[in-house]
């Protein structure tokens, strides 16, 4: 006689069932998957063509943050200060450091 653990009545465990009952249970974590890897390398790859493409389609350009930049130099340069807009001082530059150490290699030039 069986008990529901595949056990025998005399307490011994048949070698069939044991190997029918470990291979019933079966992992379902996408880490042990051998097409996880694949999946997220693929997309990754994707996504990096995508950033690509789009950089390149509009062709080279400077954006409006490097000019503001440039002027808040320039008007350091030129005496101005550190202001965007003669006669009304504001902070209004992302890179404040940046734009200083334009100003002093223009001031050297």
């Amino acid at each position: 006689m069986r008990s529901s653990t595949g056990a025998s009545s005399h307490g011994v465990i048949d070698h069939n069932e044991s190997i029918r009952m470990t291979s019933s249970v079966r992992s379902t974590s996408p880490f042990e998957s051998t097409t996880y890897p694949r999946r997220v390398l693929l997309i990754a790859l994707v996504l990096i063509a995508v950033a690509i493409v789009a950089r390149m389609l509009p062709g080279p350009r400077t954006i409006d943050d490097a000019f503001i930049t440039f002027r808040y130099s320039r008007n350091i340069v030129e005496g101005q200060g550190f202001v965007y807009n003669i006669g009304a001082p504001s902070l209004g530059t992302t890179t404040p450091l940046y734009t200083l150490l334009m100003a002093a290699i223009s001031a050297i030039t």
